[in-house]
């Protein structure tokens, strides 16, 4: 089953949306496409929207599962491709240009969210394991992975005041009962890794973002399902 998150990032078919706001506070510029593509078109009362579809904008591959997606310098987009089978880490170039890039990309990889980072990369959690991945600008991807705790699965990921990645990692199996992981990738390369305090788990989309240093998720206290906001610094 596909996470939570999933659903409320995708249509029925898989779909990335530039949304240009007539009236919006963000007074952004739509992502443009090849004339050739001509993307279809949706509009409301104040928005409108040019949707790219998996399978017919060129270089957006049919199975393609986009699931995340941010910007990064120089007018690009970048989103995680979750598809099982040709899992990738996609880049939307500022004239609409589509690309996908997996190599280096470990064997069992599930790109799952994305962040840019401050110098240029972009950095994504794998759920295929307690794992990070950061890519390029050009496209060229590393992977970090920790071994030690089996059976979570990597999600939420935020950058800390120096700019050190950090993710959240939750057993997602049915009936699963690791505990989850809050973890951090440190200057030489390797992931650390602590156990959250018991009964505290965090939500199935496991998102994470960053505050004034500190490092903010939304958990459930188990057995009673009421969502909580945890500081973490």
């Amino acid at each position: 089953m596909l996470p939570a998150m999933l659903h409320r990032k995708l249509a029925a078919f898989v779909i990335l949306v530039g949304a240009v706001a007539c009236s919006s506070p963000s007074g952004s510029s739509p992502i443009r496409v090849p004339q050739t593509v001509g993307p279809s078109f949706v509009r409301s009362s104040s928005l409108n929207f040019k949707v790219f579809t998996a399978g017919q904008t060129p270089g957006f591959p049919a199975g393609a599962v986009a699931l995340d997606i941010a910007s990064g310098r120089g007018g690009t987009m970048w989103f995680t491709n979750f598809n099982r089978d040709e899992p990738a880490i996609g880049r939307i170039s500022a004239d609409g240009t589509f690309e996908e890039f997996s190599s280096g990309l470990r064997p069992d990889a599930r790109p799952y969210s994305i962040i840019a980072g401050p110098d240029g990369n972009m950095w994504f959690s794998d759920s295929g394991g307690v794992a990070i991945g950061k890519i390029t600008p050009q496209g060229s991807i590393t992977e970090y992975v920790s071994s030690k705790y089996a059976h979570r699965s990597a999600k939420g990921i935020a950058l800390g005041p120096s700019g050190e990645p950090w993710f959240l990692a939750i057993d997602v199996r049915r009936g699963g009962d690791e505990p989850p992981l809050l973890a951090h990738l440190n200057r030489n390369g390797t992931i650390e890794a602590q156990i959250l305090p018991a009964g505290m788990d965090p939500v199935p989309g496991a998102a994470l973002a960053a505050d004034g240093g500190n490092l903010w998720f939304v958990a459930l206290i188990r057995n009673r399902h009421v969502g909580e906001l945890v500081e973490r610094r």
